[in-house]
């Protein structure tokens, strides 16, 4: 049988453990998503992942998605100077999706902040005209042709998730609801915070 509050124990020791110094259990009701949040993903960032749109869920997506969970986990590091601190964020979120899923939380799913950094280099942007030239050869523009041939590229799938801006979730206002402290960095130089969330269940 599931025990909801040993699981929270276990995710709290492993988050904590990697470096967290925020954890809290949150309603999915609870996650902001708008539709202006995407946009600035598009326009505003200079990453390209699969997890990045057009590839992504759409806001309208994401509110239909989160229907389908209650209890989610948003889980917070802070002082991170570069892209291998972020790395080790999203890899402890992924973390801690599994215990969920070793512990009988099947449904469990991470999102992450920002463009993916699971691995140093990311096979997808480096081959990205070949997968363009594969995409054109299918000639098609389905969702199935798009994993099949990005999972041709990527070599960090099994791990990879998405990120929450990706999806439309408005990370300030959300982690803002939840008792959390996130703020604009305004210089490149300067430590910054990131997040995650887990959807248990």
């Amino acid at each position: 049988m599931k025990n909801f509050q040993d699981l929270i124990k276990k995710l709290e020791k492993v988050a904590y453990k990697n470096g967290a110094t925020f954890f809290k259990i949150i309603k999915s009701s609870d996650i902001v998503v708008g539709n202006w949040v995407r946009e600035k993903c598009i326009f505003g960032c200079i990453g390209f992942r699969w997890h990045c749109p057009p590839f992504s869920k759409k806001p309208e997506e994401t509110r239909k998605f989160l229907q389908e969970y209650e209890n989610c986990l948003l889980v917070g590091f802070e002082n991170l100077k570069n892209r291998e601190d972020q790395r080790k964020v999203q890899l402890t979120v992924f973390k801690l999706e599994r215990i969920c899923f070793l512990n009988g939380y099947y449904k469990a799913f991470g999102l992450v902040a920002g463009p993916c950094r699971i691995c140093k280099i990311c096979n997808v942007k480096r081959n990205l005209q070949n997968f363009l030239n594969d995409l054109k050869i299918l000639n098609k523009n389905t969702e199935v042709a798009l994993q099949a041939i990005y999972k041709k590229y990527c070599k960090g799938i099994k791990i990879a998730r998405p990120s929450m801006e990706a999806w439309g979730i408005d990370v300030y206002e959300t982690v803002r609801k939840a008792g959390g402290k996130i703020d604009v960095v305004k210089r490149k130089d300067k430590p910054f915070r990131s997040f995650g969330l887990i959807l248990i269940d």
